[in-house]
């Protein structure tokens, strides 16, 4: 059996294209009013839209069991649970102007939760009040967790929020 080869050469054209330029003045965008970025800060940053870009969804099956009338338990069943998890906790490591920024983040989608619970940790513990050694103990644990990063430049013109991390931005109650 023959098996036969051809070769299809594409020819590209470059065609010039008119345009009708217009002079609008555009709002103050976020990179104009950005200047307090620090590299090596944390930042809680939004971005618009209903897909955050750092976002992903998880289902997992969690095992339920019925509770009787009588106090004794039914059959266990596996249900699907399904969790959705966003970033919004970055670390700058370049602001060189403009509108792009150099952050940095967890590499690996699963340590969305560690990154947050990281960052809530480390701030606990930067404050004053009465912990127990337990804790004291786990906050410490969360707040050393080696989590594997990545960098990623964004464009910042996209975020409709960026503060520094804080007891709001991590959604921490004071008691």
């Amino acid at each position: 059996m023959k098996f036969g080869f051809m070769l299809l050469g594409i020819s590209l054209a470059v065609l010039p294209v008119a345009v009708r330029a217009q002079s609008v003045t555009a709002p103050a965008s976020a990179s104009q009013q950005a200047g307090f970025l620090e590299p090596g800060r944390e930042y809680h940053i939004v971005f618009a839209g209903d897909r955050p870009p750092f976002s992903f969804k998880k289902i997992e099956f969690v095992e339920t069991q019925e509770v009787r009338p009588d106090g004794s338990l039914g059959k266990a069943q596996r249900v699907p649970r399904q969790s959705e998890y966003i970033l919004d906790i970055f670390r700058v490591v370049k602001f060189p102007g403009g509108n792009w920024v150099l952050v940095e983040h967890p590499a690996f989608a699963d340590g969305f939760e560690a990154w947050h619970a990281k960052h809530k940790a480390l701030l606990l513990l930067s404050q004053s009040g009465e912990r127990s050694a337990q804790e004291v103990s786990n906050l410490t644990e969360s707040a050393m967790r080696a989590i594997p990063l990545t960098q990623t430049w964004i464009n910042i013109d996209h975020a409709i929020t960026i503060k520094p991390v804080s007891e709001e931005s991590l959604r921490i109650s004071r008691q």
